[in-house]
This record gives structure tokens, C-alpha cells and sequence, in this order.
């Protein structure tokens, strides 16, 4: 459980929200099941004060790490995402399957994948769940993520088709290896590009190409990084897509359950 003892009338408070919560941190707090709680001392709380006490502070703003079987970590009053990172990391025990999702790409994820992490990049162009700067735009350690719009694959159904490698962690998925319309809804807005062709050989689960296969692209990739793993899509799997079409459910577990 993490603790934020908060108020509206502290500016520590919402620079601490507004800078310190990036996606990269909400994804691992979701990782390793990190609960959040606040205690809102806006209007006077007899039982906040209590607790305040009980962590040697009277003043906002207080963060308080609470692990099973640890002593209470109580933070510095002004956070930063970084500080927050290596925090849960270092205090919180991992799970042996453990899986961070992010619509980011930053330096602070590429550590935690150099450094044995597994991470989903979102990178839909402006899918719902990006609250911070989106992925797209971003050079990952093999080739980079672009948007479609003014490029080459731009293209549309009658000059360029997608496919995807329905084996494995993906063979549940409807329909043969080229995509049809069942998957309309979830086409990328975005691409990989810049794939060596061992990457896209051995590494890409799905692709788009132009013409008479032309200028190939991917459209997920798995590959290993340093000790960790990193997964990148740029398929529309966002909160709107996966409340409601099957189609976007079954390849997002797909995805997770990639060995």
C-alpha cells in the first residue's frame, strides 16, 4: 500500500501528482499490485493527524510505503518518477511473471528492461490510455515507432495488407494469417520500422506491407534486451477497444502470455 497524504491546498501535493506519476510508474505500481490510498487532510481529519504523528511528521505532503513484513518507508516530501522507481522496485518483491505495461518509451523503462524487466509498450498513437507523451515518435533500442499518416505505409485496404503469426501464444486468434475486417477497429495508426531482418524474421508476430510486399514493416515485435524482454505493439489495444471487442481481448492475452 502506498499512502499519500494529500490536500487541495498544498502545491507540493499536486506538483508531487502532476510530475511524479508518469505512466511508467502507474504501470509498475499496477505490476506489483501496489495499492494507492489517499488521505485527504482538505478538511480537518482527527484520524489523518493521528496517523501523521505516527510517522514522526505534522505537515504535508507525506507518502508512506507500506510493505508486509517491512518497516514503514516514509518519503522525501518532494517526489520524482525516478525516486518512485527504484522505491518500488527495491522495496517491493516482484513477481516471478511479472509484466509492465506502459504507453511510454523513456530511459527509465529501458533500464528496468536492461536490467531483467519485462515490458508491453502500448504505442497507440492516441489511444485513451496514454496519459503522458505517447510512444510513438520513440527510437527503441532496434529500429523505431512512426505514424502511418504522410508516410509510405499510410496505404489502405486496397494497396497494402497486414498479417499476423496466429501460432503459439496467437493461435487462438480468428480468421487465417492476413487480417480481415474483424481486426478494422484495431489497425495501427503507427508502425515499426527500422527492423534488422533477423528482428523481423525471428521476432515479428505481426506486419504490414505495401504493394507487392513493399517496404515491410512490424506491427508487434518480441526481442530480448539486455537481461529483460521487451514487447512492442502498435495495434489499438486501448481502454475503448478492450472493454468491448473480442478481437482486441483475445490478442492483447496473446500478447501477455508470450514466453
Amino acid at each position: 500500500m502506498f499512502i499519500d497524504f494529500t490536500a487541495q491546498w498544498c502545491p507540493t501535493c499536486q506538483v508531487n501528482k502532476r510530475l511524479a506519476y508518469t505512466p511508467e510508474v502507474v504501470a509498475l505500481m499496477n505490476a506489483r499490485h501496489i495499492v494507492p490510498l489517499k488521505a485527504d487532510k482538505t478538511k480537518l481529519n482527527p484520524e489523518i493527524e493521528t496517523k501523521l504523528r505516527e510517522y514522526g511528521r505534522s505537515a504535508i505532503p507525506v507518502n508512506v510505503l507500506l510493505v508486509p513484513g517491512k518497516a514503514p518507508v516514509v518519503t522525501p516530501e518532494v517526489l520524482s518518477a525516478a525516486y518512485l522507481m527504484e522505491l518500488f522496485r527495491r522495496e517491493v518483491p516482484a513477481a516471478a511473471d511479472e509484466l509492465v505495461i506502459s504507453s511510454t518509451y523513456s530511459k527509465t523503462i529501458e533500464t528496468f528492461i536492461q536490467q531483467g524487466g519485462r515490458v508491453l509498450i502500448l504505442a497507440d498513437v492516441d489511444g485513451p490510455q496514454a496519459t503522458g507523451a505517447s510512444a510513438v515518435g520513440a527510437h527503441i533500442p532496434v529500429g523505431h515507432i512512426v505514424a502511418r499518416a504522410g508516410t509510405t505505409w499510410q496505404g489502405d485496404w486496397a494497396n497494402s495488407f497486414a498479417w499476423i503469426k496466429k501460432q503459439g501464444p496467437l493461435g487462438h486468434l480468428p480468421g487465417g494469417p492476413l487480417l480481415e475486417m474483424e481486426y478494422a477497429e484495431l489497425m495501427p495508426d503507427a508502425v515499426i520500422v527500422g527492423l534488422p531482418t533477423w528482428v523481423m524474421r525471428s521476432h515479428s508476430w505481426a506486419g504490414l506491407a505495401v504493394g507487392w510486399v513493399q517496404k515491410t514493416v512490424s506491427l508487434l515485435v518480441e526481442m530480448p534486451y539486455g537481461r529483460g524482454q521487451m514487447l512492442v505493439t502498435t495495434f489499438k489495444l486501448n481502454g475503448a477497444t478492450l472493454a468491448h471487442n473480442a478481437v482486441a481481448q483475445a490478442l492483447f492475452s496473446g500478447i501477455v502470455n508470450m514466453p
